[in-house]
Parts: C-alpha cells; structure tokens; sequence
C-alpha cells in the first residue's frame, strides 16, 4: 500500500500541486464565494485530465525513442499516468457534494 505522499510524487508534482491547490480553493470558495465551488471542481477535473495528458505524451515520447521496452514497464508507465486524472476525479466529486449540500432545499 502506497502512501499519500508516494502517489503525489508518482502524478508529477506540477500536476498534483496545481489539483492540490483547486482543492484547498474549493474549500476556500465553500466558505467564502459558495457560486465558485461547482466551477473550481470542474477546472480541478480539466487540470487532472491534463496532467493525465501530459504523462502519456512524456511516456510515447520515452517509448518512442527506446522500442524494446517491456510491457510490465509500459503497463506500470499508465497506471502511473493516471494518478492525476484520479485525483481531478476526486477533487470534482468534492466540489459536487459541497455544491450540492449548499443549494437551497425544495419546502
């Protein structure tokens, strides 16, 4: 079982940061500006897709260049890429529950 720490620096830390920081904002905007929350989670989804992105493109480029690489590695190399489209993920999912705990309710 990997740690927390050990995924975020698997996702690339540019990635994972910027998601990290859309999460601590989608709690800011909770609090402060609730209008916000649905839209932060939804760039937190964009920037974890394009960190997903990113990763593959790094990762054909290496394979491109090395073609005997072996499957375990390849396969390895896209969970791996995936992290930050996980993360995104769960960062919108957040910023749907709160978006949705704050709308009025019906009477």
């Amino acid at each position: 079982m990997n740690s927390i720490f050990v995924f975020f620096i698997q996702g690339n830390p540019v990635p994972m940061g910027i998601i990290t920081l859309i999460l601590v904002l989608v709690f800011l905007a909770a609090w402060k500006a609730p209008a916000w929350v649905s839209n932060l989670g939804k760039l937190g989804l964009v920037t974890g897709i394009l960190g997903t992105l990113f990763g593959i493109s790094q990762m054909l480029d290496y394979l491109g260049g090395n073609a005997e690489t072996p499957a375990a590695v390849i396969y390895r190399g896209l969970k791996v890429t995936l992290i930050p489209l996980y993360y995104g993920i769960f960062v919108y999912i957040i910023g749907l529950i709160i978006s949705t705990v704050q709308k009025p309710r019906l009477r």
